[in-house]
């Protein structure tokens, strides 16, 4: 399932930039995929989300892909997976796992050789305006590299 999603897409005095960029929100849980599209419905930037891994990383070859936000534990493909397609297409892309697995070596594995830039701990605690914020930053920053 893919929803595009960009609901300030039309609405005057926003970075231009920032609503051409693209997050794609990646989980295999159609809850977790809903409390995104909740969180991210003032989001000033382009959101997709997928349910299907396979499905994600045709997207991310594709099209251009600014920032993923993926769950770790998936069928078919992983997140590593998933964010290493991302690395070879777009080394800028800003990378954020989401996960409920704490097996370290897949976590050091995540940061040191793939360059996750941000991991989150299922449940996830932030509120909608600090993801929000958090990702904006992220793009922001890509953008200046």
């Amino acid at each position: 399932m893919i929803t595009n999603f960009n609901p300030l897409a039309d609405k005057s005095g926003l970075n231009t930039e920032l609503r051409e960029k693209t997050v794609l929100f990646i989980d295999d849980s159609v809850m977790s995929l809903e409390i995104y599209k909740a969180y991210m419905k003032n989001a000033p930037f382009r959101c997709v989300f997928c349910s299907d891994s396979l499905e994600a990383k045709r997207i991310i070859t594709e099209q251009k892909v600014d920032g993923i936000v993926s769950d770790l534990s998936m069928p078919n493909l992983s997140g590593l997976d998933i964010f290493n397609s991302a690395k070879e297409l777009n080394p800028n892309c800003f990378k954020m796992m989401v996960t409920g697995n704490t097996d370290m070596a897949s976590i050091i594995y995540a940061v040191n050789e793939i360059g996750i830039n941000k991991i989150l701990l299922k449940p996830v605690q932030l509120k909608a305006a600090a993801m929000i914020e958090l990702l904006t930053d992220a793009l922001n920053k890509s953008r200046d590299q």
